[in-house]
């Protein structure tokens, strides 16, 4: 590679008193910051009194957004509840410009170690104090080295075994969520969310076209897909 990825932070820290922002261009971080807004703000009212318990033990959600969702570029991240000093409540989000070809919603199981970099940073800054500069110019440097040797995800031959779904959930440590959803497009333009087992929450992954609808982002928090509007379906394991 001949330049290092364009890669950075935005959002809150316990040990920050408000806003941060570091490595992440204004072509990302403004839509996102408007959407993640409207989403913040629509689970808010879809779950009432259960919002902050929801929102405090969800999952670490990774992604990977397709180019003309958020501009020109693909990026891939990790998304992790997360407060400020006084506790205001804000997601953290660490995020990556990938290179043409690898930002495809099929490519999500290939960004595994990637994803796993960026979430590994994100919960530690969150659990201590730390160097932000320094922290992220290791983080670079190692997920530089994971994109080197990353390839192009392959076109899906397999059966389609999530066809017209929007949520795919199976056992925990088990591919089958993002495998199966490889199967089934939603749109040009899309974007994959998903996570392992976490704190009682079963594997999960999911697209859609575009950013996630704010009125579903309380699925993202309580995994009850169905009351948010999403198609859900189960796989085995080793489908």
């Amino acid at each position: 590679m001949n330049a290092r990825p364009v890669a950075g932070l935005f959002g809150k820290l316990p040990w920050e008193g408000d806003f941060i922002q570091r490595g992440l261009p204004a072509r990302f971080v403004r839509p996102w910051d408007d959407w993640l807004s409207r989403a913040m703000a629509a689970s808010r009212e879809a779950l009432g009194p259960s919002w902050a318990d929801a929102y405090l033990l969800s999952p670490a959600w990774r992604f990977v957004i397709e180019p003309g969702i958020l501009g020109p570029s693909g990026w891939a991240g990790v998304l992790v509840s997360s407060v400020d000093r006084v506790r205001r409540f804000f997601p953290l989000t660490l995020a990556l410009e990938l290179p043409a070809g690898l930002a495809a919603v099929e490519g999500a199981v290939s960004l595994g170690p990637l994803c796993t970099i960026l979430e590994e940073t994100a919960l530690s800054l969150i659990d201590a104090d730390q160097s932000l500069d320094l922290v992220l110019e290791q983080t670079a440097l190692r997920a530089e080295a994971a994109l080197i040797v990353m390839r192009p995800p392959l076109p899906f031959t397999g059966s389609p075994a999530a066809a017209g779904a929007s949520v795919v959930v199976a056992p925990a440590g088990d591919d089958a969520p993002l495998t199966a959803l490889a199967g089934s497009a939603a749109g040009e333009a899309e974007s994959g969310w998903w996570h392992d087992r976490w704190s009682g929450h079963v594997p999960v992954a999911l697209r859609c076209e575009g950013l996630p609808p704010p009125i579903g982002f309380a699925g993202f928090l309580d995994g009850d897909w169905p009351r948010h509007g999403w198609n859900a379906v189960a796989v085995e394991a080793g489908r």
